[in-house]
């Protein structure tokens, strides 16, 4: 996904918590970031992408419930 919007130009900041996920978005030219608060400051659109119910809980206290929304899931 990150690919795909960088490409067509959007300005990214993204939140990367593994080393190799922030070599892989500085070799797309985009900007990441460790802290939440910095990848969420100024955003006109936040997408969280986690993987399991465990990576949910690590982040979900750090958000109003206004800003969750009911989760999704898609193939990709």
């Amino acid at each position: 996904m990150v690919e795909r919007l960088a490409a067509a130009g959007h300005d990214l900041v993204v939140y990367a918590r593994r080393a190799e996920a922030a070599a892989d978005l500085t070799r797309l030219g985009v900007r990441h970031t460790n802290e939440l608060a910095q990848a969420a400051g100024g955003a006109d659109v936040l997408l969280l992408c986690v993987f399991s119910d465990e990576q949910l809980a690590g982040i979900a206290d750090r958000w109003p419930p206004a800003c969750l929304t009911a989760p999704c899931s898609h193939p990709t």
